[in-house]
């Protein structure tokens, strides 16, 4: 491209003055380079022409080095090239679509009886209108003879251009819109003219399967993050109660244990109406969705007559479609709107979210049920389904410096309930007992002797299923017992505590707080949540892990107590439920000792990946966070800046890589990302213009940019040492990388299997690996591990 073409294409092309947030990565393969383009013997043997020398591998050129004087300056931009060749001439197989279409036995209707059934406003009808056609679809590549093709406008296409296609696929006739040429059309036997064939895909489909929604319970998820998770959740829950259900979201539809693919988090309209069809015949309780800002301003969903609407959260995501987050929003409100039958509707909100009281508006009519992370006690208003109360953190006397004057006594949480209790150096000591004169002694050792003599007789004499004499004592025992572990267990950690660190002023505290009760205990392989309900306790056991899927399982019990499960059943429908595809998924091959944790999770928004690393910092003995993160090309380039510093925040190193750059040049959308990264502003804290939070001063984090994403990945694998969590974000379950127009074969989690079975074996090879990536490390380090 021209010069002025590259500053338009890209403005910061234009200007190369050096700021705090440039890439020490560009700068170190600029120097590099611009030495291999002095190297003339090189370039000769590999046939380049010395003014134009590229990477040994096909990268792109790199610009030469503008002058130094007054500092390091930012490297210009990569001109955009043909992206044919994806990442340095790496080999990528093709990614193919799933083809596998759900199949719905319907009785065939005539055109004149499907458009009275759905009510649907005709510009005009050419041909038979007694045409009787075997189905309605909306994509010419799973046309069936007979049927009905609705020539659909999409984002990326536009379903008119189809029509000769599905035309030859067998289809008999064809919905157009008023105005719209279609060419080809001669072999349709019938030609209906609408105002919009959005809005007509929905009405046909459902008309022709009989209007399946009605025939079940449909529940309906929206939100910016958690949709997914929620869905899984509540239809797991149908599932093993042995009530059956079908769930349609970003992961896939499932229907009967049977998993079809899907394109979208919400699919066409005419595939939903199939997939409650198909539901309905299975005798299928309910039917769970994920839908969408785009289902709904698109009107897919129009059709559907949700019974619960749920709200996870809302935070910046899709401008590209929606442009403003205000339309975003009220793209979300039209799941809520529609809701006006409160004896069988319902609305389940997140009550901490900021949006939330424009959604609990929005429901107005029906009854509104509530849930929140902010920990109470039992009888709160302030939600429906929320935590239960942490216990206080012990602070024992002698340990504290300033005694009763410490700070931290005075501290409460929102309801003004205290966060720390004050343990008195004289509550623990016991006044030794009175010296008892030998009839006294006498008439005490009796006394305990009868109620010995009594409690095994008790024992003995009690009936096979138990008395309750003998719970009592039973009960009685196992206090004793449980009051006794705890004195040992914290006599235990007490000790160890001294031993760790003998310097350490607060051993007994270290010990209290690690057996202290939270209401959320987050651990590597699972998380226990215990809340309170309406209905009473609900003690939740789940393979879903992080504090992310807290709010995830409360939306789910939230649910459960809305249509009436008892908690013996929300809890063991939970439990039964391991996980959910690439959310906060773990990779672990089994092979060997791998003594470091690796997840892939699809957060791929400024909100989602907070969430994700801040959960991952409260595993229990975490170590080193390292993540792998992008931003998609061709979308809202607003949310890169944003991600990139969450991520340098809440990491101890990081990798900025690819995530389906699509028509952008991958090096771009990675600049985007590092211009939220402003070293200078952490070190300087308070006295910077614009100081970062104060959980974030001085915080030091390493970070590359590599676009190649299955390198980032093996690279930061072999980078995890003992207790690391490597956290891959972005992509999660999908098993494609998109550049330019082409998606490619690329899953996250077999990319990473393969580096964890191969990491140990590159280590030993490279043991310098070992010790290399600790920080700080040099310039000349880097390059080595570039190289």
């Amino acid at each position: 491209l021209p010069a002025a073409m590259a500053a338009v294409a890209h403005p910061r092309a234009a200007s190369v003055a050096w700021d705090p947030a440039s890439r020490r990565g560009s700068l170190r393969r600029a120097r590099r380079a611009a030495a291999r383009a002095a190297d003339e013997g090189l370039a000769s043997d590999l046939g380049l022409d010395s003014a134009r020398v590229e990477r040994l591998e096909g990268q792109q050129d790199t610009p030469s080095l503008p002058s130094l004087r007054g500092g390091r300056q930012r490297v210009l931009p990569h001109e955009r090239k043909d992206r044919a060749t994806p990442f340095y001439g790496r080999a990528f197989v093709p990614w193919e679509a799933p083809s596998k279409r759900l199949e719905v036995n319907s009785p065939h209707r005539s055109i004149e009886e499907l458009v009275a059934a759905a009510g649907l406003e005709v510009v005009a009808l050419e041909g038979d209108p007694t045409l009787e056609v075997t189905g309605v679809c909306a994509d010419s590549r799973q046309a069936r003879p007979g049927e009905l093709f609705v020539c659909v406008r999409g984002l990326g296409s536009d379903g008119h251009a189809y029509a000769r296609a599905a035309l030859d696929a067998g289809c008999v006739a064809l919905v157009v819109e008023d105005g719209a040429e279609v060419k080809g059309t001669a072999p349709a036997q019938a030609l209906l003219r609408v105002r919009s064939t959005e809005r007509a895909a929905g009405a046909l489909a459902a008309a022709f399967y009989g209007f399946p929604g009605d025939k079940l319970a449909c529940v309906g998820v929206t939100g910016t993050n958690g949709k997914t998770t929620v869905s899984t959740l509540i239809a797991g829950m149908y599932e093993n109660l042995m009530m059956g259900s079908a769930l349609i979201g970003t992961v896939g539809i499932n229907v009967g244990g049977e998993d079809y693919p899907s394109t979208h988090t919400t699919p066409d309209a005419v595939t939903i109406q199939r997939v409650l069809a198909a539901a309905a015949q299975a005798d299928a309780a309910a039917a769970v969705m994920e839908v969408s800002s785009h289902a709904l301003a698109l009107g897919r969903v129009d059709e559907v007559d949700f019974d619960v609407a749920i709200f996870t959260n809302l935070t910046r995501d899709h401008l590209d479609f929606h442009e403003t987050e205000e339309e975003y929003l009220k793209a979300k409100l039209k799941l809520f709107e529609r809701l006006d039958d409160p004896q069988r509707q319902r609305a389940i909100i997140n009550v901490d979210d900021p949006h939330a009281q424009r959604f609990i508006d929005a429901a107005a009519p029906v009854p509104v049920i509530t849930f929140s992370m902010r920990a109470a006690d039992e009888g709160s208003t302030h939600a429906d389904v929320y935590l239960k109360r942490d216990a206080p953190i012990k602070l024992y006397e002698e340990e504290l410096e300033l005694g009763e004057d410490d700070p931290r006594l005075e501290e409460v949480d929102w309801q003004g309930k205290p966060l720390y209790e004050l343990v008195r150096a004289d509550e623990g000591y016991e006044e030794p007992p009175l010296l008892l004169s030998p009839e006294d002694l006498a008439d005490d050792i009796n006394e305990e002797l009868a109620k010995g003599q009594t409690r095994a007789e008790t024992l003995e004499n009690s009936p096979p299923e138990g008395s309750p004499e003998v719970d009592a004592i039973l009960q009685e025992d196992a206090e004793r017992m449980h009051e006794a572990q705890e004195k040992f267990l914290h006599t235990q950690l007490e000790g160890a505590a001294r031993q760790m660190n003998p310097t350490a002023f607060d051993p007994k505290g270290q010990a209290s707080e690690y057996m202290r009760y939270r209401a959320v205990d987050c651990k590597l392989f699972d998380t226990r949540v215990d809340m309170w309900t309406p209905s009473g306790e609900v003690a939740v056991l789940s393979g879903l892990l992080g504090h992310t899927n807290v709010y995830n399982l409360l939306a789910a019990v939230a649910f459960g107590h809305t249509v009436g499960f008892s908690a013996p059943q929300i809890e063991q429908s939970i439990e039964s439920i391991d996980g959910v595809p690439g959310r906060f998924e773990l990779v672990d091959v089994g092979e060997g000792e791998q003594n470091f944790a690796v997840v892939v999770d699809y957060a791929h928004t400024p909100d989602a990946l907070e969430r994700l690393l801040k959960s991952v910092r409260q595993i229990e003995d975490c170590a080193r966070v390292i993540t792998v993160v992008g931003c998609g090309g061709d979308r809202d380039r607003g949310k890169r800046p944003e991600m990139g510093r969450i991520a340098w925040e809440n990491s101890d190193m990081v990798f900025f890589t690819s995530d389906n750059p699509r028509t952008e040049e991958p090096q771009w959308v990675i600049d985007d990302m590092l211009q939220g990264i402003d070293v200078e502003r952490y070190e300087a804290g308070d006295d910077f213009q614009n100081p970062p939070d104060r959980e974030h001063l001085g915080h030091i984090c390493q970070y590359f940019d590599v676009v190649d994403r299955e390198d980032a990945i093996r690279l930061a694998v072999l980078t995890a040492n003992t207790r690391d969590v490597v956290v891959i974000a972005g992509k999660g379950h999908e098993t494609y990388i998109e550049i330019g127009k082409t998606k490619y074969r690329f899953d996250d989690r077999e990319v990473a299997a393969n580096a964890i079975r191969f990491s140990e074996e590159t280590k030993e090879v490279m043991p310098w690996l070992r010790s290399k990536w600790e920080y700080p490390m040099s310039y000349d380090d880097m390059d080595a591990c570039d190289e």
